[in-house]
Formats: C-alpha cells, structure tokens, sequence
C-alpha cells in the first residue's frame, strides 16, 4: 500500500504543486485547493480533505488531478472500492495515462488473485495443534470473487475430556473444514460476503456478513449458523459448531490511529446436541502506528506501532448432563475470561525482499492467569508476487484453562 500512495504523491507534487503560475484566476484557484487537500491529507486533516473535496468536485466534475487526490485519500481510509471509483473516472478522460494504470494494477494486485499455505503447531496445557491450511482467491469480475479455504487440524489432548456421550478419555485425531465464501466490493466500499460451511460428520453451515463503508471507516453486521468451531477443547473432540450474530465497527481516527470494537451473541453445539453454552463476546482494539524516516534516498523506514487489544466472551448459560454413575457435568465446561492486553512492536523492510517484525507486551485475564506476550516475524518477498513467511508467539490467548499458548508456523503466498 506505501508503494501506492507514493506513485500518487508523485502524481500529485508533479500534476498540482510544480506547474507554473496561471494568469486564470479560477485555475489559480483550482490548483491552489488541489494543494490544500493533499496538504490536509499530509496533515492528518482528513475531515478537511474530504469536506473540501465534495466542494472542488461539484466545480470541477471533469478534473483528472481532483480524482486522483480522492483517490489518495480514500486508500488511507482504506476504501479500496471508493478508490478504484476514482481511478476509473480518471482513466475514462484520460486514457493514454500510463500512472493511473500502474495505481490501478498495484490496488488490485495487492487484494487480487491469490493461493496460501501455510502449517502452524499450537500448543497449551491442554492440547497440541498441528494446522495445515490451503486458501486460494480468484475474481469472477472487477466487483466479485470467489475465495476457498480448506484446512485440517491433527489434534491430541493432554488430558480426558468428558465427551457429550459421558465417555471420558483422552482424544487422538484429525479434523477437517472448508470455507466457501462469495465475496463483493462495491463503488461507494460497502463490502459482503456469503460463505457455505462443510466440515466432519456431514456438518453443514452457512454465514453471512455485509460492510457499511463511510469516510472513515465501517460498520459490519453478520451471522453464521452450524460454522465448524475449533477454538474449545470440547468442540474438538465433539464435533462442535457455532451460530453466532454480530455487529462491529472499524474507525480510522487519524491515519496513526485505528480502534475497532463488536460485539455478538453465541451459541454453542455438540455432536447431535445444540445449545450445550451460550455466551456474549466483545473483542476492541485501539493501535497507533509511527513510522520513523531513517533515510530519504532508500525509503527506509521503522514503523513503531503501540496497541491495546480486548478479548473477551462471558458465558450465559451451560447446560449439565447427569452420567450414568448419577453425576452432574457440563460437557461444555468453557469458562469466562476478559483479557486485556497491550503490546509494543516494530518492523522494519530489509533491502526490499526482507520483512522483519517483533511485539512484545503484557496481557492480563480479569478472571483468571496474567503474563507476558510476544512474538516475532520473518517475511520474505523474492518478487511482487511472492510472499514466503515464518512466524512464532507465546502469551495467553482464550480461556484460562487453556494457559500459556505457544504457536510457531509458516506461510507461503503467490498473487497475480
């Protein structure tokens, strides 16, 4: 995306700030206020920017050089469709612009078509993970694409776990689930997506989600029913799935700092069991990013980001079952936890091809273990379309039970 923004900070600085003094007064006029959004963009004034934009677009609804700064503006903001919006209206009177072809290719190239792998091991006090996971990304048209994810997870457990047929033993296998979502980006941003669910013993899912898109940021609304669910020990080894219904927002308060926060409702089934649990969840977070200049000439920079995360899911309701010995259990024992975390991280791009990256912090479980987190990362990028990574974490994640979780895993990308 930097790569983006600064083949349209050229085309601006050269199109608006460079050409020579103009005896026309409303062209004077015209470049002058051309320099003040990007000014306000460059300033964080992205209010400003916008504002001013509605006004130069109802006097100058034909302007190439306005579209392009809307363009920049609204891949700040991240609306990828708003941005191609104005691309297009650019390119339609002027089409001999070999520029606007390279921001074009470069917005689409970065969320185009595209195939992952990726293998990642989990483990905590409870079980050890070992994920394989395959994805791959084609476009229908301009507006439509089509993404699959398929992926298994051999799992074993540490201890024996009460099942929902009151057998307690330990649990040995493999699970699989595959994700087939229709995806759409629309001109004013709004984003949806319809996914189809398969998993173990026949299971069956569907979801939804629809993205409201404004100035400056989102607002998404979406359910799912019978999606494969693999975060608890127990729907592991059960063959759990979740319906849910959930409202989120993402806000981009300045172009340094983003907060998001949702909230939803859950339910959780076993086997041939529904409702076993129910629970409210909320997950926020509130980052700022700084990306400090260490050299002009090469485009060096270390992005400096501090970031406060909250993951949280109380429980309503579990249901009990009586075992044959005339015992009371739950078979879905979850417990609540409301973790709080903030966390320091750094990255840095190494000649190019080399992408480093560490965070380190504290995160705190109101209702169960505190500790450290931290993590580290390693991608390497031999061309655009190629993306090769390794990563690994330690620190608390989920439920109490659960304890200190460690994740190493390794990931593989073309795009085209």
């Amino acid at each position: 995306m930097n790569k983006i923004k600064g083949v349209i900070t050229v085309l601006i600085v050269t199109s608006v700030i460079l050409p020579a003094y103009s005896s026309n007064n409303d062209e004077s006029d015209r470049r002058l206020n051309l320099t003040r959004v990007s000014y306000y963009i460059q300033t964080d004034e992205l209010r400003k920017a916008f504002n001013l934009i509605d006004e130069l677009e109802k006097k100058y609804p034909d302007d190439v050089q306005l579209f392009i700064v809307a363009a920049d503006l609204n891949i700040r903001v991240n609306n990828r469709g708003k941005a191609l919006k104005y691309i297009d209206k650019a390119q339609k009177l002027d089409p001999l612009n070999e520029d606007l072809d390279s921001i074009k290719a470069s917005l689409m190239h970065e969320h185009g078509q595209s195939v992952n792998a990726s293998a990642r091991i989990k483990k905590s006090s409870l079980i050890t993970e070992q994920f394989l996971k395959m994805s791959g990304r084609v476009y229908v048209n301009p507006i439509y694409n089509i993404n699959i994810i398929a992926e298994t997870d051999r799992v074993k457990s540490k201890n024996a776990i009460v099942r929902q047929d009151v057998i307690a033993e330990k649990f040995d296998g493999q699970l699989w689930r595959t994700n087939l979502s229709l995806n759409g980006l629309f001109e004013d941003g709004d984003e949806f997506s319809a996914s189809l669910y398969l998993g173990d013993e026949e299971t069956i899912g569907v979801g939804g989600e629809y993205s409201f898109r404004d100035r400056f940021g989102s607002t998404s609304i979406g359910g799912n029913i019978s999606q494969p669910e693999w975060e608890y020990i127990e729907s592991l080894v059960g063959n759990g799935t979740k319906d849910d219904i959930y409202i989120g927002r993402k806000q981009y308060v300045t172009k340094s700092v983003r907060a998001s926060l949702s909230t939803g409702l859950n339910r959780y089934n076993l086997d041939e069991a529904s409702n076993v649990a129910e629970s409210h969840s909320v997950d926020g977070a509130l980052s700022y990013y700084y990306p400090y200049v260490l050299s002009q000439t090469n485009d060096d920079i270390l992005n400096f980001g501090l970031n406060y995360s909250l993951g949280a899911e109380y429980f309503l309701n579990r249901k009990t079952k009586t075992a044959p010995n005339g015992d009371n259990f739950k078979p879905f024992p979850a417990q609540t936890y409301e973790i709080h975390a903030m966390t320091f991280e750094i990255s840095r791009d190494i000649k190019q091809k080399f992408h480093a990256g560490a965070f380190a912090g504290y995160a705190k479980d109101r209702f169960g273990d505190s500790g450290p987190l931290y993590g580290t990362q390693l991608r390497y990028s031999p061309s655009k379309k190629i993306d090769i990574g390794i990563y690994a974490s330690e620190g608390i994640i989920g439920e109490s039970r659960a304890g200190k979780v460690n994740q190493l895993g390794v990931n593989f990308k073309y795009k085209w």
